[in-house]
């Protein structure tokens, strides 16, 4: 399946199966691996400069950070953003 094949098929998913598609394995990972390091979701978002609500939503898969914040992310957490993300 060549790119544009995979673009039309996701171009067809209503908001809610597009959460889901994203919101599964960085939303757990990012949570995982803030427990890991024994953060709420306050103490995360000032290490980072954002704000709780926005780490609740990341957690929730509501939203998505930018790939600036996933590499503050990855390093703030010692992994690779593939590790993240996956």
């Amino acid at each position: 399946m060549d790119f544009s094949s995979k673009f039309d098929k996701y171009q067809k998913l209503t908001d809610e199966e597009l959460l889901n598609v994203w919101g599964g394995c960085f939303s757990e990972n990012l949570k995982e691996q803030r427990l890991i390091l024994g953060m709420n979701q306050e103490e995360l978002g000032n290490q980072i400069f954002f704000s709780k609500q926005a780490v609740y939503n990341w957690e929730k898969g509501i939203r998505e950070p930018n790939i600036d914040t996933l590499k503050s992310l990855a390093q703030l957490f010692d992994i690779s953003i593939d590790k993240l993300v996956e």
